[in-house]
């Protein structure tokens, strides 16, 4: 009888959306099983950005890099990306664009103005 795995496998899918929702918290490392998430939780905004960020980078990031990283127990080639997690990638990247964008225009009012609106 071959081992089995103590842990369930994690899901890339599952993976990257809650890095894209619950990123401000650090949801998608709970959810891997890490203690990670305990900086997220300690800087809430930058928190956001970190966890968009590795929405975009776990989710574009290659099955078996994946598979080596978050199920070392289970078969390094299982297939994990899908049009799901591509959507995900997408909506993540827009969002830290959008986010890092508006940031930047309310500094410069800030510094050019001195009020922000």
């Amino acid at each position: 009888m071959p081992d089995t795995p103590k842990e369930p496998m994690k899901s890339k899918l599952v993976f990257c959306w809650l890095a894209l929702l619950t990123g401000v918290i650090g949801g998608h490392w709970i959810y891997a099983g890490q203690k990670r998430f305990l900086a997220y939780l300690v800087f809430p905004p930058l928190g956001a950005f970190m966890g968009w960020a590795d929405a975009i980078r776990y989710g574009l990031m290659n099955d078996t890099q994946f598979n080596q990283r978050l199920n070392p127990d289970y078969p390094p080639d299982t297939p994990q990306t899908n049009g799901l997690v591509v959507t995900a990638v997408a909506l993540s990247l827009g969002v830290s664009v959008t986010a890092l964008m508006s940031l930047l225009a309310l500094l410069f009012q800030w510094m050019l103005s001195g009020t922000v609106a």
